[in-house]
């Protein structure tokens, strides 16, 4: 619950007073949308070192995408490099990230602030 009002908090902080350059705001940002089946394989680590507080650990959803989603998101990285966006997985608006380059291997990696979170994520992509 505490994590989820923090990222609540955090997403209106970034919604309401952030805006990249091109004045896109993260309400504004293209989506990429990941449904059950687009992912072949998915995985969750703890890893410490991400963006939001470098010495505390998260839980990241690693996912490798099937080879024709792979294929459309290639395209949607490289149409949207130095853009923020947004990655929706089985519906669930999960992160907000910055595109820095063509993202060519299909794979993606998913903050979440704790485990169980990412782990629903992953088991609901799992469903066909």
């Amino acid at each position: 619950m505490r994590a989820t009002i923090l990222c609540f908090v955090l997403t209106l902080l970034a919604t309401g007073c952030s805006r990249e350059p091109g004045g896109v705001t993260v309400a504004e940002a293209p989506r990429f949308y990941i449904a059950p089946g687009d992912a072949s394989s998915t995985s969750i680590t703890l890893e410490a070192g991400w963006a939001v507080n470098p010495t505390q650990e998260i839980a990241v959803l690693h996912m490798q995408l099937s080879d024709s989603k792979a294929a459309e998101f290639r395209e949607f990285t490289k149409r949207h490099v130095n853009q923020r966006v947004e990655f929706v997985a089985a519906g669930k608006r999960v992160c907000q990230p910055v595109i820095r380059r063509e993202i060519t291997n299909g794979q993606i990696g998913m903050p979440f602030g704790v485990a169980y979170e990412a782990r629903e994520v992953a088991d609901s992509l799992k469903k066909k």
